[in-house]
């Protein structure tokens, strides 16, 4: 059978008889949720659920101070609020640190919008190079200054949602002297949720969108609002469709699995290439960086091979362009076969875009045409077309001004069926090349897409559902050979292996005591070669998601509400509220009232509880405050929420 068939079969719906497998409405995954985590032989939480593991590398600029347990807690932060969309960044401040980097200008450690496009490049290749696959990985640059002296974080987006094939996972941000790990980490995690992908305008519910700069509008509470201070702090809720939309951006830069039993990796197939700038006189036609994407495990998404060109700049606005990219496949891998174009040998199949009038090149102003050349027959076949779209940069700031957006560059997005391509080889020799019709200036890049690459890391536990006290028996394979493994359970190293010559290893752990929650377990060799499991914790207290005002007047506030959150892993409705208690140490104010409303508008119930402001015994300077409790059988409980206290003398 040919390579091609049998991965597109690995698509097919899986055929396990067991309510696990069920397709169910998210209203009922609520309703079944605290049942299933105590008493049923599989959990209905982890039963469809995607996992991601995104390797972090940081560059630190010349010229600029970042300590290194610094820059860790900032991580460790970002991942708590990160695992809420079951993505971890995956980082080690030994291996995973550079320093004395050129910013590309004059390394004064200051970047500016020039030098924020020429650092993506170098950081490509660097994560390419670090990881050994392609499009693996986020870089983080730090920086003394980013764009403006408010500047906290600069992040590229593009127009597009879903994590576009041609979006580059690059931030730059810097670390304020005086500020904690918290406002560090939430600021970084939503770079993140920036890059991957809520934007301009994203789903935040089925009736409300981002603003213009990708932010919500007014919800302090949500990851996704513009401002975030020491004092002030923003909180770091995400709604399901903003869930959602992390999790495609993601799966496209990291390790993803599915929580099937036993948890299975995502058959993803990522390709890259780089090209250095100032190639051609038209940044239009400049080629800068390009990947492809393919995924034969999501159903809908098995049939195309998603390409992407990042070009060198913007189309002009006042005249109309004329430019085709062509990419030339080598399918077979066999120099022999097909024929040349230019440079490039043994070409089969040629993927030719034009693009004609005024960007975005949609009618009637413009138009882009896509087809497929076979070599061999020199049949010419139409497909339908692409689009081309903009990344704009969001510069996120501290202090009252508002965030803003540039535009840094424009990018081709095509599908290409793989019935045209047809079989491909493990390794295919490729060629890209942009003409600039108006010109005749001609741009070129080459390299390898490593189609059917060599079998990563693999890490597999005896179980993924556990309890504290438990047994995991480990097991790792393809792993570098005699080489030193570090498995971490979250952030918390549990055990140390050599792998033997073939790159195996294997130990044991018990489960310590751990909320009931997902938790990662990640394993990584010297070399940065690493894979992940996860622990689905069914015992101990279950962890919430609370919402309140992060803001106390303690002159005039008679009331405080506070708001347990249905997600996907809760259902608020099952709160015993008699037990609840709230207040600095959780032990201190019963609910005055309670009552079910959908407060986040995700179309579910979420528990309103309200407290006399005097009995919860909150206090000046107290900067937290503990809600707990069980559930109405018997399960533990427990949310925490920043506070500022105010109204002091």
């Amino acid at each position: 059978m040919e390579r091609f068939h049998w991965r597109l079969s690995l698509a097919m719906p899986f055929a396990i008889l067991d309510v696990c497998s069920a397709p169910l409405h998210r209203s009922t995954v609520a309703a079944f949720v605290l049942v299933v985590w105590v008493g049923a032989q599989c959990s209905v939480a982890m039963a469809h659920e995607r996992f991601k593991v995104v390797p972090l590398k940081v560059n630190v600029l010349k010229g600029v101070t970042a300590d290194a347990d610094d820059v860790q807690k900032m991580v460790e932060a970002a991942n708590e609020i990160l695992k809420k969309a079951n993505i971890k960044l995956d980082f080690d401040k030994d291996k995973n640190i550079n320093r004395d980097v050129s910013d590309q200008g004059n390394d004064d450690g200051r970047v500016s919008a020039e030098e924020f496009l020429k650092l993506w490049k170098p950081g490509v290749d660097e994560l390419k190079a670090k990881f050994k696959r392609d499009e693996l990985g986020y870089k983080l640059y730090i920086a003394n200054f980013v764009i403006m002296e408010q500047g906290t974080m600069l992040t590229p987006h593009p127009s597009l949602p879903g994590g576009p094939a041609s979006i580059t996972p690059v931030t730059v941000g810097r670390l304020r002297s005086g500020q904690g790990s918290a406002k560090r980490g939430n600021d970084l995690a939503h770079e993140i949720c920036h890059a991957f992908t809520l934007g301009k305008g994203h789903t935040i519910t089925p009736t409300l969108n981002a603003d213009p700069t990708g932010h919500h509008p007014t919800d302090r509470n949500n990851l996704m609002f513009p401002r975030n201070s020491e004092s002030n702090p923003r909180g770091s809720t995400l709604t399901p469709s903003q869930i959602e939309e992390c999790n495609k951006g993601a799966q496209k830069w990291g390790q993803a699995k599915v929580s099937r039993s036993p948890l299975i990796p995502l058959d993803h197939r990522h390709g890259s290439w780089t090209d250095d700038l100032g190639d051609v006189t038209a940044v239009h036609t400049d080629l800068h960086i390009g990947s492809l994407f393919a995924s034969f495990f999501d159903e809908d998404d098995t049939e195309f091979l998603r390409v992407g060109i990042q070009l060198g700049g913007l189309h002009p606005d006042a005249i109309p362009a004329r430019s085709v990219f062509e990419l030339f496949f080598d399918v077979d891998n066999d120099i022999q076969t097909g024929s040349n174009f230019g440079s490039i040998a043994g070409v089969d199949k040629v993927l030719q875009i034009g693009l004609e009038g005024f960007f975005p090149f949609e009618p009637p102003a413009g138009a882009v045409t896509a087809t497929v050349l076979d070599v061999a027959t020199g049949l010419l076949t139409p497909i339908p077309p692409g689009i081309v779209g903009r990344t704009s940069a969001i510069l996120d700031v501290d202090g009252p001004r508002s965030p803003s957006t540039f535009d840094v560059v424009d990018f081709v997005e095509q599908p290409v069926p793989f019935t045209i391509l047809g079989p491909l080889a493990d390794r295919i020799p490729m060629g890209v090349r942009s003409t600039n019709l108006d010109t005749g200036e001609v741009d070129e890049a080459f390299f390898v897409f490593e189609f059917g690459p060599a079998p990563g890391p693999l890490l597999e536990t005896s179980s993924i559902e556990t309890g504290a006290g438990d047994t995991i028996e480990l097991a790792g394979q393809n792993f570098s050979p005699s080489n030193i493994v570090r498995v971490l359970l979250g952030e918390t190293e549990i055990l140390t292996a050599v792998t033997d010559g073939s790159g195996s290893f294997s130990g044991v752990f018990f489960v310590p005591p751990l909320s009931r929650d997902i938790h990662f377990v990640t394993a990584r060799d010297e070399s940065g070669r690493f894979d992940f499991s996860v622990l689905n914790i069914v015992t101990g207290d279950t962890v919430l998601e609370l919402r309140m005002p992060n803001r106390i007047d303690l002159r005039t506030s008679q009331r405080i509400r506070a708001t347990i959150l249905t997600t996907n892993r809760f259902d608020a409705s099952g709160v015993a509220v008699g037990s609840v208690q709230f207040g600095p140490s959780g032990k201190e104010a019963v609910p005055l009232r309670s009552r079910l409303v959908d407060v986040d508008e995700d179309g579910d119930l979420d528990l309103l509880l309200v407290f006399d402001t005097t009995a919860t015994g909150i206090q000046c300077g107290d900067t937290s405050v503990l809600l707990s409790g069980t559930t109405a059988d018997g399960q533990p409980i427990r949310g925490s929420h920043f506070v500022r206290t105010v109204g002091c003398r």
